[in-house]
């Protein structure tokens, strides 16, 4: 019978050994008499180790469990900010397009450089078509186009943050559009005018 075995034997509890048949009883005492001190001495030493690494094992596992607990309240806690993130970024959605509605007295945006933010360009036709008639926008009539614009900006990095927004709610076409003195220009012809 190999040491191995004796040490499973010995590792194994009183119960395990009750559960031996008596012949079985009988030969594994018989073993451990032919063993001699050193060989004893080995196999106490191999179950001390063996202890010694479950012990280790047992208190991974714990270091782990926590681990495990601490990971799942940091999903939590990021699931809450998500979701918080969510309700600010609606909110500021609500707040920008109010924003881009305001009615706002045609002669104060004619003056000066304003930038609005075009959300796309149809057809006449795709316009009767696509658009409902209780949508609030501006539409932009030029040659056999309806420009669809949102908003008046002073301030370009103000229309450029609500043109991400719209690109960011599934808008991809928005994109500034200058105007001076009421009429559509390049942006690099006013960039250099713009009130900060």
């Amino acid at each position: 019978m190999s040491c191995f075995y004796l040490c499973l034997v010995l590792v194994g509890t009183t119960s395990a050994f009750a559960q031996l048949s008596r012949d079985e009883k009988k030969a594994l005492k018989k073993e451990i008499r032919k063993m001699d001190p050193e060989d004893l001495k080995a196999l106490k030493e191999q179950l001390k180790g063996q202890e010694q690494q479950i012990d280790s094992l047992k208190a991974k596992a714990l270091k782990l469990k926590a681990v495990e607990e601490m990971m799942a309240n940091q999903k939590m806690a990021m699931q809450t900010l998500q979701e918080k993130y969510d309700q600010l970024e609606e909110d500021y959605t609500s707040v920008m397009m109010e924003k881009a509605h305001e009615e706002l007295h045609e002669e104060e945006w004619n003056h000066g450089v304003v930038f609005r933010v075009q959300i796309g360009a149809l057809t006449q036709k795709e316009y009767e078509k696509e658009i409902p008639s209780d949508f609030a926008m501006e539409v932009e009539k030029n040659d056999n186009m309806q420009k669809m614009l949102i908003g008046y900006y002073r301030d370009y990095e103000e229309a450029n943050t609500f043109k991400k927004l719209m690109r960011k709610i599934g808008i991809s076409t928005a994109w500034i559009v200058p105007y001076k003195d009421g009429k559509r220009v390049k942006l690099h012809e006013v960039m250099d005018q713009v009130v900060e």
